[in-house]
């Protein structure tokens, strides 16, 4: 579903971001740039960490992780990458 709404933004030339859990989440925040989310909102005590870990991997490595994690079939799969 993301996915979808990421691709249906950009037709329509928007960006999309993303708040919550997920975000926050150091794995979540790789997919979620991977995918394109254009922002992200976190917690502030998660931002340095967050912003460390985005840095450390490339755009290349975030879409490939991304790719990967859409091919996942449940949750824990995702989580396993």
């Amino acid at each position: 579903m993301v996915e979808s709404t990421i691709q249906a933004a950009r037709k329509a030339g928007k960006w999309v971001g993303v708040c919550g859990g997920i975000a926050g989440d150091l794995q979540g925040a790789v997919i979620l740039t991977g995918l394109g989310v254009s922002e992200l909102s976190v917690g502030i005590p998660s931002i340095a960490a967050i912003k460390a870990h985005i840095r450390g991997l490339s755009l290349a490595e975030m879409q490939r992780i991304a790719q990967q994690a859409l091919q996942c079939r449940t949750a824990a799969e995702v989580r396993n990458l």
